[in-house]
């Protein structure tokens, strides 16, 4: 026959069985699943309104940012979240200091999608062909070396390509794609 048990240490037991049954709860989510690259809509703001360059972002969706930049030009990048709006994933780029008014909480720099339900007032889209874009708007391709080619549309809007591996290293054929809409 065995002795008495030894003591149990409750500041060990208690926080492994929270762990264990905050685990299996389930929490409803009404939402439909939508992946974009590894981005899910579960993990986003919703938006009423699309912020404009320039626009103050607040303190809490500054906080949302998972330390991931995004490259916004060959030689500049920002902080980032994701926000959804009507159905669409957007990542916004901001500054997290807004040195102008020496606040925290900075201004909307950049904002770009590659949701393939987003559409500009054109009816431009993600996979859209640089052939199939001439026949609604044919405004000038600025190419920007390491980055992208890139045509302003009149909505403002802007549509990148990227042809290879070093993105501009080739030039832009009728059937090369529209990978990401943004604004800058």
């Amino acid at each position: 026959m065995r002795g008495p048990l030894p003591p149990i240490n409750m500041r060990k037991v208690i926080p492994i069985l929270l762990l264990i049954c905050l685990g299996c709860l389930k929490t409803p989510n009404n939402y439909k699943k939508k992946i974009i690259d590894d981005t899910h809509v579960s993990d986003t703001i919703r938006f009423k309104k699309l912020p404009k360059i320039g626009d103050r972002i607040s303190d809490s969706v500054i906080q949302t940012s998972k330390n991931i930049h995004l490259l916004v030009s060959s030689a500049q990048t920002y902080p980032s979240t994701s926000i959804y709006f009507q159905e669409c994933i957007f990542d916004i780029g901001f500054e997290k200091f807004d040195p102008e008014n020496r606040i925290l909480g900075g201004k909307v720099k950049y904002i770009q999608t590659r949701d393939s339900n987003f559409r500009t007032s054109e009816g431009v889209k993600i996979n859209m062909t640089l052939k199939e874009l001439k026949h609604i708007q044919d405004n000038k391709i600025i190419k920007e070396p390491g980055w992208a080619y890139y045509m302003e549309l009149n909505s403002g809007w802007k549509v990148a390509f990227f042809v290879d591996e070093t993105s501009t290293g080739r030039e832009l054929l009728d059937s090369d794609s529209i990978k990401w809409i943004f604004n800058r």
